[in-house]
């Protein structure tokens, strides 16, 4: 309890050391809830951003690699069992993914059955070999042995619940220079894993910008000259010149429906 006090004809209040030791614990429990995902026990995504972006704002000429890692096939596992195994295949790989990493990297659940994990001073080969290092622990561990406390059900195959990742690799500068432009670099290299067959690791390639043809004036001849001009939709558009209209990756996009898992 707080005790009035008088000093130099001041008047005012005590606080027990203890009970201000009590409230900055639970200010930093509080704090650690607000940060951690309640269900596989990893950063949440803000703070994992938050922590991130610091670490490429301190980087300084030093790379930062960014792993998007998607769980292969993982609503199988939810429609063959239900959610509760899904929910403990989850935090299973959760653990897997954080006993395989440093304790300097920062690793964060990207929502559903993603995770992301950021790797300071890594380069794009270091950065590979952790990746494949992370992969093959996912697909070599007893995960059955992990969800014993699920497997209470007679009906449940242990067979069936071996899961595979895969995984898209950026590398600051190299593949980007803000967080964003990491991420999306990264998500572009784990859709080609996902193209390559899965349980599979994948670099970010540069994009490249598409060359595409200056579009005809209405009511204008088609030209027997020269090749029309060309010029990249990243670039200034010509004077006098509509913008072209940006071509759309179909490829990739027809298959992130199905591929999302």
């Amino acid at each position: 309890m707080a005790r009035l006090v008088r000093r130099s004809g001041a008047v005012g209040f005590a606080v027990p050391i203890a009970l201000t030791a009590q409230q900055a614990l639970l200010l930093r429990q509080f704090e650690a809830a607000a940060q951690t995902d309640a269900k596989t026990g990893l950063d949440r995504l803000s703070w994992w951003r938050e922590q991130t972006a610091a670490l490429l704002r301190r980087a300084g000429d030093e790379p930062v690699a960014v792993l998007l890692i998607d769980i292969d096939h993982f609503k199988q596992i939810n429609d063959l069992h239900g959610h509760l195994v899904g929910d403990e295949a989850l935090r299973a790989v959760s653990t897997i993914l954080r006993g395989a990493i440093r304790s300097k990297d920062v690793i964060g659940r990207f929502g559903g059955e993603e995770f992301v994990v950021a790797l300071p001073s890594t380069s794009a080969t270091d950065a590979r070999f952790t990746a494949d290092r992370l992969r093959a622990a996912v697909a070599g561990s007893p995960l059955a042995a992990m969800l014993a406390g699920v497997m209470d059900d007679p009906t449940l195959d242990p067979r069936t619940l071996h899961l595979t990742v895969s995984i898209g690799v950026a590398v600051s500068p190299t593949d980007g220079t803000t967080l964003d432009e990491l991420l999306a670099a990264a998500d572009r290299a784990m859709y080609a894993a996902k193209l390559a067959g899965r349980d599979q690791v994948r670099i970010a390639e540069p994009v490249r910008p598409r060359l595409v043809t200056a579009p005809q004036p209405p009511g204008q001849p088609a030209a027997t000259g020269p090749a029309p001009a060309t010029y990249p939709t990243s670039a200034r558009r010509p004077p006098g010149r509509p913008h072209p209209r940006p071509q759309h990756d179909e490829h990739l996009d027809s298959g992130r429906t199905h591929l999302r898992g």
